[in-house]
C-alpha cells in the first residue's frame, strides 16, 4: 500500500516538488490556491498573519461589490483562478500568457494598495504564485518548485489560520494536498469536490455565502463566477471548453471591468451553445440521410416524388445544409452580422414549420398504406420511426434558430 507524504514544512514540500514534473507543480498549486479563493474576495480589515498556531479573530464578513475598487479586485481574483486552472491543464502560449496577464494584474493591485499581510492579501498571494507557476516566464524547474511550494504552503497556512479551534486538528497538515498527491488528476477532468477529504474551514464557507448574497444585488457581472466556483466546490465543473474560452478573453475586456467581462462571457456562452446546437443538427441530418426512412419518401408506402410536398421536403433538406454552412461561416467571423444571422434564423424557422407539417402528413399516409396493403408487422413501426426521425430533425432546426436569436442578443447592433 502506497504511503503519501504529509507536509508540515515548506522546505520538505519544496524538496519533494523538485522531484516532480512541472505539470504536477501546476496542478497542485492551482488546486491549493482555489481552496482559498473566497478569502481573497473579502473586503475585510487587515489581519496580520504572525503565527499559524493561534486562530484569528476575524470579525464579520464584509463585501461591497457596488464599490468599483472592490468589484475590480474580485474580478482580478476570479480571473487569476480561472486562467491558472486552464493553464494547469493546457499550458501553451495563449493559456500561459492569460495566466501571466492575470498575475500581473494582481501585482498591480498589490502595489496600488500597498497591501499589508491580511487574510485577503495572503489568499491573493497564493493565487498570484499559482499564476506564476502556470506562466511561461516561470523559467526553470527549480524556480517552479520553489514558487509552487510557497503557494501551497501559504494556502495551507491560511486555511489553518482561519480555522476555528474545533477544526484545527484536521488542518494540522494539509489533508487536501495529501489527497491531491495520491490522485494527481488532470484538473480539467476532476469530478471530486474541491474539498475532497475534509470540510472547508467555516470561515471559507461563510465568506463564500456572503459573496453569493452580495452578488445578488448586481446579478449580471457575477452570475458566471457564482456558477463556476460553486461547480468546483460541488465537483460539477462547467464545460471545459467554455472555461477555456472565458480564460482567453482579451486583456482589454478584462481591464474594462466586471460588466464588460460579463457581457463578453454572455456572448461566448451563447456562441458556444449555438455551436452545440449546430453540431446536434448536423448529426440529425446525417441520420436522416442514412436512415431507410428517407428512401420511403416517394418509395414504398410514401407519397411519390412527383408529389409537390415531397419535392418541397427534399428541397428543404438541401436548404438546411446550405443555411448551416452560411451560419458556420458567419459566426466564425470576428464580428458576426446580427442582421445576417437573423435572416438565417428566420429561414431555418420557416423550413422547420414546413417540415413539421409534412412530417404529419407523411406519417399518416404511410400508416394507412401499411395497414391497407402491406399487412406487415414492421410497416407501422417503419412509419412511426420515419415520423420520429423527421420530427427530431425538425426540433433540431428550431433549436438552432432559437440559439441564433439568443446569440444575436449578445452582439452589438449592426
Amino acid at each position: 500500500m502506497s504511503v503519501f507524504p504529509r507536509f508540515t514544512q515548506e522546505t520538505d514540500l519544496a524538496e519533494w516538488l523538485r522531484k516532480q514534473p512541472q505539470t504536477t507543480h501546476r496542478e497542485l498549486t492551482t488546486l491549493g490556491a482555489l481552496r482559498t479563493l473566497p478569502l481573497a474576495l473579502e473586503a475585510a480589515p487587515a489581519h496580520p498573519i504572525e503565527s499559524r498556531e493561534k486562530p484569528l479573530n476575524l470579525g464579520p464578513v464584509r463585501f461591497n461589490l457596488l464599490s468599483t475598487e472592490h468589484a475590480n479586485g474580485c474580478l482580478s481574483i476570479f480571473r487569476a483562478a480561472l486562467t491558472s486552472l486552464v493553464a494547469a491543464t493546457e499550458l501553451d502560449q495563449t493559456t500561459g500568457e492569460a495566466a501571466q496577464h492575470a498575475r500581473n494584474t494582481l501585482r498591480d493591485i498589490e502595489k496600488e494598495r500597498n497591501s499589508v499581510l491580511s487574510t485577503a492579501s495572503h489568499a491573493a498571494s497564493a493565487l498570484k504564485y499559482a499564476s506564476s507557476v502556470n506562466s511561461p516566464d516561470i523559467g526553470n524547474h527549480e524556480r517552479s518548485s520553489k514558487f509552487a511550494a510557497y503557494s501551497l504552503f501559504q494556502a495551507w497556512t491560511l486555511l489553518r489560520k482561519v480555522s476555528e479551534t474545533s477544526e484545527r486538528e484536521e488542518w494540522h497538515a494539509d489533508p487536501e494536498l495529501t489527497y491531491d498527491v495520491s490522485q494527481l488528476p488532470a484538473v480539467s477532468s476532476r469530478t471530486e469536490r474541491l474539498f475532497s477529504v475534509s470540510q472547508p474551514p467555516q470561515r471559507v464557507s461563510n465568506v463564500w455565502l456572503a459573496f453569493l448574497e452580495d452578488a445578488t444585488i448586481t446579478t449580471l457581472p457575477w452570475r458566471f463566477w457564482r456558477d463556476w466556483y460553486q461547480g468546483l466546490l460541488d465537483g460539477k465543473q462547467l464545460d471545459w471548453e467554455l472555461q477555456r474560452r472565458v480564460a482567453l478573453i482579451d486583456n482589454e475586456v478584462w481591464n474594462a471591468g466586471p460588466e464588460a467581462v460579463a457581457a463578453e462571457i454572455d456572448r461566448i456562452r451563447s456562441c458556444y451553445e449555438l455551436e452545440q446546437e449546430i453540431a446536434n443538427l448536423k448529426e440529425q441530418l446525417a441520420i436522416v440521410q442514412d436512415t431507410p426512412a428517407a428512401s420511403l419518401i416517394g418509395d414504398n408506402g410514401g407519397p411519390p416524388l412527383e408529389d409537390a410536398p415531397a419535392r418541397a421536403f427534399q428541397t428543404d433538406l438541401a436548404l438546411i445544409w446550405k443555411q448551416v454552412e452560411e451560419l458556420e461561416e458567419e459566426i466564425a467571423k470576428p464580428s458576426p452580422s446580427p442582421s445576417q444571422l437573423g435572416k438565417i434564423a428566420k429561414a431555418l424557422w420557416d423550413i422547420s414549420r414546413r417540415m413539421a407539417a409534412y412530417c404529419g402528413s407523411i406519417a399518416d399516409g404511410m400508416i394507412r398504406e401499411g395497414s391497407k396493403e402491406m399487412a406487415k408487422a414492421g410497416a407501422k413501426w417503419t412509419a412511426g420511426a420515419t415520423a420520429v426521425t423527421f420530427t427530431a430533425q425538425t426540433e433540431s432546426v428550431q433549436s438552432v434558430a432559437k440559439a441564433i436569436w439568443a446569440f444575436v442578443k449578445t452582439l452589438p447592433p449592426g
